[in-house]
């Protein structure tokens, strides 16, 4: 152990030495941090005029949704929300815009936006008929049509159908915003990490063979496999390191406890587009606390993904270098 320790260390010393990688990080999260920039920055148009800036819509509409959290998605509340929303003059331009939309009907915007997407049609000019059943039943026919989009099989349709008579009904919103953005960000540092983990870590065997030391290691007493494995924990390391160090900026972006907030960290957490991996087997274990279930999914799927291609790649480098090499131990 004592030995593949030193090999470990002076593997993680020739990857961090080296400058792609630090500019690599820089770019990546330069990338991050324009993204950020990108959308509490700018101003919101209509017809060529100034209206509103990103940044005071989201504090007004972050206000508002907080003020609808713990109420119960029922038929008081939906009555509630059609009837501001009738108030809403019919406009051949965007209703949005207007006064009765900005005085009675944004504020409810959140569960209208919810109907809407349950429904998949504007409530407000189908003539839907209030009913919280027809709500609930139009949410279970969305979910059906996009298992079928993502080719669940019917096991699987079945295992969700479950879940589904686990969760009561009906539901209460609560405010989340905070943690929305902060997993949609995850999303971007997955593609980044496939970026910097290609860019920088590719040339952890082949380099051997470019220095001409790679039949000197192959041929050594601990160069078939300890060498082998530490250079594969090195390459491991380094990319968790700089996965956690782009997952604190990206928790920076969404400014939780600032603008978005971190209100109702222990909401229930539901995704329409279920993961189709093993790793709900992993989650249902945090059910306790619904955002570190998604965490937990998303960061073990990301886990396994950069695992797998990055043991496929080394695996193929140092095939070629037993290839290219002449003698060496058995």
């Amino acid at each position: 152990m004592k030995i593949f320790m030193t090999l470990y260390q002076y593997e993680l010393k020739k990857i961090v030495k080296r400058k792609l990688i630090w500019i690599t990080l820089i770019i990546c999260i330069g990338c991050i941090v324009i993204m950020a920039a990108g959308e509490l920055s700018g101003n919101y148009y209509v017809d060529g005029e100034v209206v509103d800036t990103h940044y005071n819509m989201i504090q007004v509409d972050s206000a508002y949704s907080r003020a609808l959290s713990g109420r119960v998605v029922g038929q008081e509340l939906l009555e509630e929300v059609m009837e501001v929303y009738s108030k809403i003059p019919i406009t051949e331009g965007r209703y949005s815009v207007t006064e009765e939309y900005q005085q009675y009907a944004r504020p409810y915007s959140e569960i209208f936006n919810l109907v809407w997407d349950w429904k998949r049609s504007n409530p407000l000019y189908d003539g839907w008929n209030v009913d919280e059943q027809d709500l609930y039943d139009a949410r279970e026919s969305w979910q059906e049509e996009i298992w079928t989009s993502l080719f669940l099989s019917e096991t699987e349709k079945k295992f969700w159908r479950e879940k589904e008579t686990q969760i009561d009904k009906p539901f209460t919103y609560f405010y989340h915003e905070g943690y929305s953005v902060i997993l949609k960000d995850f999303e971007v540092v997955g593609i980044l990490m496939l970026l910097l983990t290609a860019v920088c870590l590719a040339g952890v065997f082949p380099d051997e063979h470019v220095r001409r030391t790679d039949q000197m290691i192959l041929s050594s007493a601990k160069g078939k496999y300890m060498v082998y494995w530490a250079k594969l924990l090195a390459g491991i390391s380094v990319s968790f390191i700089c996965a956690v160090v782009m997952g604190v900026v990206a928790r920076q972006h969404c400014n939780i406890g600032a603008l978005h907030g971190s209100d109702y960290s222990r909401a229930d957490d539901q995704d329409s587009e279920p993961i189709q991996t093993r790793c709900t087997d992993l989650a249902e274990s945090a059910h306790e606390f619904p955002i570190l279930q998604r965490g937990v999914q998303s960061t073990a799927c990301c886990g396994r993904r950069t695992l797998f291609h990055g043991v496929a790649g080394c695996s193929d480098s140092l095939y070629a270098l037993r290839r290219r090499s002449g003698n060496w131990r058995t």
